[in-house]
């Protein structure tokens, strides 16, 4: 390979790699998180009885998938899926769907939790 090839490629490759990294540390929310998190949002409301085959139909069954999904459609960014809160979301919805049985108190129990996180995110997004 030629000296000039060489620099060519390498100067290339630079700019590509810069172009990449800016794309994922700046634009990956917009391009990537939104367009998969709707998909998300789609498989969920289409599989949500046969992924919790086990919890009896009620109507805090459907409050819950509302909840989910409106907790869903409110993240704007990686950053908030990878929370605490959202991993204490996550921890209580596991122990309420647990018993097959959601109850009202857990039900509103989440929705705390869920409000709490989303105001939280809020607040951390006009800080910056």
């Amino acid at each position: 390979m030629k000296k000039g090839c060489f620099v060519k490629f390498i100067v290339i490759f630079t700019i590509l790699l810069g172009a990449a990294i800016y794309v994922v540390e700046k634009k990956f929310d917009e391009f990537i998180f939104k367009p998969g998190k709707e998909i998300i949002i789609e498989e969920l409301l289409n599989e949500w009885d046969e992924s919790l085959p086990y919890i009896s139909n009620s109507p805090e069954k459907d409050s819950l998938k509302a909840l989910i999904v409106y907790y869903l459609k409110n993240i704007e960014s990686v950053k908030e899926l990878t929370s605490e809160g959202t991993e204490k979301i996550s921890n209580y919805f596991e122990k309420a769907v647990a018993d097959s049985i959601i109850s009202r108190i857990e039900l509103n129990k989440l929705s705390e939790l869920i409000t709490q996180e989303i105001n939280d995110a809020k607040r951390t997004q006009n800080r910056n």
